[in-house]
């Protein structure tokens, strides 16, 4: 049986909102800040994730540097 875990993105760097590529449906594409960085290293020390075989994410800026972080953490591809 497979086993799913739904992990959310970390607080998002809104910094550059509103500004030239990030107006308009380019704020989906805005990346996370230094503190939701530190979010995302620490669920990545989360024992529950230690087996995990695959990280799959939205196309959205703030998921995909999300899933990057933890790719590179445990070590598993995205």
């Amino acid at each position: 049986m497979a086993t799913f875990y739904f992990i959310r993105h970390g607080e998002m760097d809104t910094t550059m909102a509103g500004r030239k590529f990030y107006k308009d449906f380019g704020h989906n594409m805005m990346t996370l800040s230094e503190k939701g960085i530190a979010q995302i290293h620490e669920t990545a020390k989360d024992t529950r994730l230690a087996n995990i075989e695959l990280i799959i994410t939205s196309p959205f800026g703030r998921a995909i540097h999300s899933a990057a972080i933890l790719s590179k953490d445990l070590g598993v591809e995205m």
